[in-house]
């Protein structure tokens, strides 16, 4: 008997923030500022192209917490 898989990704505390994340002082590499929207500056900007390329299956995507960073 086969058993059914569920495929979860998890991103946890991304800590976004409105300011440029490649400062020193930037609480995380997420900003919300569509200024920092490219995939070598924001690490989600890519993730479903990784996702695809690396053909992996994934049924949901769960963030547990720590979205924002205030």
């Amino acid at each position: 008997m086969i058993k059914p898989q569920l495929n979860i990704l998890v991103i946890s505390d991304l800590h976004a923030h409105p300011g440029d994340p490649r400062k020193g002082d930037a609480p995380s590499y997420y900003s919300t500022n569509s200024l920092y929207g490219s995939p070598d500056v924001n690490p989600l900007a890519g993730i479903a192209e990784l996702i695809n390329k690396a053909n992996l299956p994934v049924d949901w995507v769960v963030f547990p917490g720590d979205l924002g960073d205030k």
